[in-house]
């Protein structure tokens, strides 16, 4: 969604598009429009009668969605295939599933047993699942398979927000706000060399690192936490949590584009893979950037609308039908009481994480070990050049209100490392 001279305001931006309920109706009817359009191409190009024909079409949605948001839109995708019926003669069937999970059905056919850690990276949050790979959505949905899965809080607003108060010399909340929207459309207009510059360079540098730094927590807590033998439905064995199996990362969304602006004369996909290949081996970790078959695909959300499509043909998946995936991520920081360790930092919060039997969290006085999981020198040179240590911790006791409004009866629903990023990090980008 674009907008001309004028930026938009706060309440029509694209976010309130996607997240908010501002404007009752207004995603039923920009759908239909969008199809209104599209159909008479598509059925012309086919060679079809409209009154005869029956048409499939994927979509996806953001894996941060919940119960509520899915209600939402399983609603608004009704109507829409309910009133593009009545005014086309067409037969609607509707297909849907996570944008995770469509990004990793475009990539192409893999092994059963292969491990994927799924980072999507958007305007608003992080989302991430880390699975090991299933080759029906039956299997694919069962928890022994979806070893962490969750959204963080960061994303690409973030940057453009610390980037557009470094250019206006501003630290206030409400300033720089001009300067946000300018940067805002030159980045996505992919004019890179309106924007190249030490400010931009500096915030690349500490934003993209500390989005990775939840990633590598990630590996670090699987290979920890999951060293044992998976024993498959169909009575295959597979060893998980070992740190020489290789896990596939796939980036996605256009926050990670965003180093696109840093390209300097390289094609902006030769810099995007040089560049996180060089992070992600700095990790000193068993993993690989996932490649896709499919070499003329430019933007990383294009992997999304495949993966949807390719889910109307094979998949044919109603996610949306189901209950949402529960969350659970690392703590990443250990947790103690009076010294004595309650739960360990690769140990899982969430939904389905870490029971806190017997402990009142809220009152218990639960304090932070500030030692990091381990890390290789070349990532630690990395993270202190994009966050110093001294900087990486908040105060004890801002960090314990923050971990006491994260509690529903004995379960963390965040854990402190994933506060941290969402706050202290953010803050300091």
């Amino acid at each position: 969604m674009r907008w001309n001279s004028v930026p938009p305001v706060p309440s029509t931006s694209e976010r309130e598009f996607k997240w908010r309920t501002t404007a009752p109706g207004v995603r039923e009817r920009y759908l239909t429009d969008l199809l209104h359009f599209a159909l008479p191409a598509l059925l012309k190009r086919l060679d079809l009668e409209s009154d005869a024909a029956s048409v499939d079409i994927g979509f996806s949605y953001p894996l941060a969605f919940d119960d509520d948001k899915r209600r939402e839109f399983k609603s608004t995708l009704d109507a829409v295939r309910s009133v593009v019926a009545n005014e086309t003669g067409l037969q609607i069937g509707i297909y849907c599933l996570n944008e995770s999970l469509a990004s990793l059905k475009a990539h192409g056919a893999f092994e059963a047993g292969e491990v994927f850690l799924i980072a999507d990276l958007g305007g608003r949050t992080l989302d991430v699942a880390l699975i090991n790979h299933r080759p029906s959505k039956l299997e694919q949905s069962k928890d022994k398979y979806l070893y962490q899965i969750g959204s963080i809080d960061f994303g690409g607003e973030a940057f453009l927000q610390a980037l557009a108060k470094r250019k206006a010399g501003v630290s206030s909340p409400d300033a720089g706000e001009e300067e946000y929207w300018r940067l805002r459309e030159v980045i996505t207009s992919g004019i890179r060399d309106k924007v190249v510059d030490s400010e931009l360079a500096e915030t690349l540098e500490r934003f993209h690192p500390l989005a990775l730094e939840f990633l590598r927590t990630m590996i670090q807590s699987y290979h920890r936490s999951n060293a044992n033998v998976l024993e498959t439905d169909d009575g295959a064995n597979f060893d998980i949590g070992r740190e020489d199996q290789r896990i596939t990362i796939l980036l996605v969304g256009n926050g990670w584009r965003l180093q696109d602006a840093a390209a300097s004369g390289l094609s902006t996909r030769k810099h995007f893979d040089e560049y996180f290949k060089a992070r992600l081996a700095e990790f000193e970790a068993t993993v690989t950037l996932g490649e896709s078959a499919v070499e003329d695909v430019t933007f990383s959300k294009h992997w999304v609308a495949i993966g949807a499509l390719k889910n109307t043909f094979h998949g044919k998946a109603r996610e949306l039908d189901d209950n949402p995936y529960p969350s659970r991520l690392p703590l990443g920081r250990t947790l103690k009481q009076g010294g004595i360790v309650r739960a360990n930092w690769w140990e899982l919060a969430g939904a389905e994480g870490r029971l806190f039997d017997g402990i009142d969290i809220r009152n218990s006085g639960l304090s932070i070990d500030r030692d990091e999981p381990e890390m290789s020198w070349r990532w630690a040179r990395v993270l202190d050049n994009a966050i110093p240590q001294s900087e990486r911790f908040p105060s004890a006791a801002s960090l314990n209100e923050q971990l006491a409004n994260c509690i529903e009866g004995d379960r963390l629903f965040k854990g402190p490392l994933q506060l941290i990023i969402e706050n202290t990090w953010k803050r300091k980008l």
